[in-house]
């Protein structure tokens, strides 16, 4: 029995929920994160997150662009929350923000920025190219909506009014039969947000394929068309896992001196629906696998296996111990040790705890 079946959660939902055709796409509910989180990790993400605590926490090659997917009570707080801390942009998502719709701004993140970045009229195009319909505010900014009209992208000018870098906003509102509008979910791009991340965003949200879902659990399922396909978890698994390979190959292209294992990504989804194990090499993660052989998580592990020391050498000043300097690196932050190392592990009594791993 794997780790994850022993428990409820719905990590096990691509394999135990029959996957229907939803569209429109931008109505269809959050999705499986790990649509995003894993597909980062593959680029060379690396994860910071506290086991004890229900978030993930994720940083790019270099510490730049940092995410931060904390689950929040309520339509009008942010779940995703994306911070370059060198250009001082953000980005904001809601929690039923489609992750497929949300992967075209975070897959742009894993690729070179183009040499020149497309415009505003460029953005738009992409938004009115699927049928959406334009419209102006009283200010004469310009929007796009969604032929059911539930749904809204448009520009703010940035605050010191430079329209090459506004600020953007996408937007899913119900009405509620009194003139108002309930938020379903809300996408925020700051002033200064590269505007390749922008369309990436823009072009699936106007995607016109449909995205997987199952019958229950929508955040409202009368508004959206579910037709059954043959389409299931296994292959949606498989189409994930060719995903993280092409992700990994393209990290070894554009990072040649970076270790293959750094831009690896736990399994989450994929060994959990693949249906012949061990097809692809998949490291430890640092939480719960769903693979048939339990292996240990970051948060319980605190030391590496203990090795034996050097046997003492001669010198003319008598017999002496050579002083073992490896360091311990392992902890919360590193990939923990295999199930067969750390079953055949041993900790000598009264040895110190890895410095590195946080309580």
């Amino acid at each position: 029995m794997s780790t994850y079946e022993m428990f409820f959660t719905d990590a096990n939902k691509p394999l135990n929920t029959v996957q229907y055709a939803t569209t429109p796409r931008y109505l269809a509910g959050g999705g499986d994160p790990r649509r995003i989180t894993e597909v980062l990790r593959a680029a060379g993400w690396t994860s910071h997150s506290d086991p004890a605590y229900p978030h993930v926490l994720l940083a790019s090659p270099g510490m730049a662009v940092r995410l931060t997917l904390e689950p929040a009570p309520d339509a009008y707080s942010a779940w995703w929350r994306f911070h370059d801390h060198a250009g001082g942009w953000y980005a904001h998502f809601g929690g039923h923000t489609p992750v497929e719709i949300i992967a075209g701004f975070s897959d742009a993140l894993t690729r070179p920025a183009p040499q020149k970045p497309p415009s505003l009229p460029e953005i738009r195009d992409v938004l009115v190219s699927t049928g959406w319909s334009r419209s102006y505010d009283r200010k004469g900014i310009e929007s796009a909506h969604s032929p059911d009209r539930y749904v809204r992208m448009g520009p703010h000018p940035g605050l010191d009014g430079q329209e090459d870098w506004p600020t953007w906003c996408a937007e899913a509102a119900l009405t509620t039969g009194l003139g108002g509008h309930e938020r379903l979910w809300q996408a925020w791009f700051s002033h200064g947000t590269p505007t390749h991340l922008v369309a990436g965003f823009a072009a699936q949200l106007v995607a016109p394929g449909p995205v997987y879902r199952g019958s229950y659990g929508l955040p409202c399922s009368w508004l959206v068309a579910q037709e059954p396909t043959a389409v299931q978890g296994e292959q949606l698994a498989a189409e994930h896992r060719q995903r993280l390979k092409a992700v990994r190959a393209s990290a070894r292209t554009q990072r040649p001196h970076r270790t293959h294992a750094a831009g690896r990504a736990s399994p989450g989804i994929c060994p959990a629906l693949n249906p012949t194990p061990h097809a692809l090499p998949v490291p430890a993660p640092e939480g719960p696998l769903l693979s048939s052989t339990p292996q240990p998580t970051s948060s319980s592990w605190t030391g590496s296996p203990s090795t034996p020391a050097p046997p003492p050498t001669s010198s003319r000043h008598g017999t002496t111990t050579p002083t073992n300097t490896s360091t311990n690196k392992a902890g919360p932050w590193t990939r923990p040790p295999t199930a067969a190392a750390s079953a055949g592990a041993t900790r000598t009594p009264g040895a110190p705890s890895n410095p590195s791993a946080r309580t």
